[in-house]
This record gives structure tokens, C-alpha cells and sequence, in this order.
């Protein structure tokens, strides 16, 4: 059945289909998976990974995270990014600070820079390669 995938991705409208053309907007992509479930005919494709974000609150006071690196497909280069984002923490956080304020308080790209190195540091295990994420990014 063809446009089940935008069907399935009706709410965030980030697929058209056009007779011989699909269209994905990447600015209205959340990277959730729907349409990858849906498509029937193989015109979506994708692999499972995990889709990290940071600094989102809940509470009296609601803020999303926001993503820092981009999709991590494997394990082992998740754990390391959560590891660091942990030390991060650890390291600068005022007492009964949220993630959220310490990386306001010192700056996204500071932390952005932490998670990514981490990233990197596990593609490049995991590919063999030093410059194998870089590629990616």
C-alpha cells in the first residue's frame, strides 16, 4: 500500500509521497522508526539504534534534551557516551544542580564537545578506524 509510511508519520508530517518520489524532511524527523515498520515495499529502510538527548527537565520547569552526537548503533559506544556524560556531570555540577542547569551554566558546546569525543572514541574502536565517525558527522 503506498504512503503507509507517511501515514504512519502523520502527526509530525515529515514524509510526502509523490507518484515516483518519497520525500523525508529531516527538520520535522525525530528519527522514531514508524515509517521504517510501516513501508511494506522497502522504500524505508533503517537499522535499530538509540537517539540520545541531554538536559531535558521535567517538573514545575519542562524542557526537552537536546541530541549531541548522532545515532549511536552499538552498545558499546553507548555506555561510553552516557559514561561521559555522567563524569561531566560529576565534574562540574553545583550541589543540587540538575544536567540541565550545569550545562547551561558552562555552556552546550562544552558538554557537546565531552559527549562527542566520546563518540568518536567508540566508533573508532568499534570500526577499527580513527577517523570513522568523523566521516559520519
Amino acid at each position: 500500500m503506498a504512503g503507509a509510511c507517511a501515514r504512519a508519520c502523520a502527526k509530525r508530517k515529515a514524509i510526502t509521497v509523490e507518484p515516483g518520489k518519497l520525500t523525508v524532511d529531516a527538520d520535522r524527523c525525530i528519527k522514531c522508526g514508524k515509517c521504517v515498520d510501516s513501508c511494506r515495499k522497502g522504500a524505508m529502510t533503517g537499522k535499530n539504534g538509540y537517539l540520545l538527548t541531554f538536559g531535558g527537565t521535567f517538573g514545575s520547569v519542562v524542557s526537552p534534551g537536546r541530541s549531541a552526537t548522532p545515532i549511536v548503533f552499538d552498545k558499546t559506544t553507548l555506555f561510553r557516551v552516557v559514561d561521559a556524560a555522567i563524569d561531566y556531570f560529576e565534574r562540574y555540577a553545583e550541589p543540587k544542580e540538575r544536567l540541565a542547569s550545569t550545562i547551561k551554566r558552562r555552556g552546550w558546546d562544552e558538554f557537546q564537545e565531552t559527549v562527542r569525543g566520546a563518540f568518536e572514541a567508540g566508533e573508532a574502536a568499534r570500526d577499527g578506524t580513527a577517523n570513522s565517525a568523523k566521516n559520519r558527522l
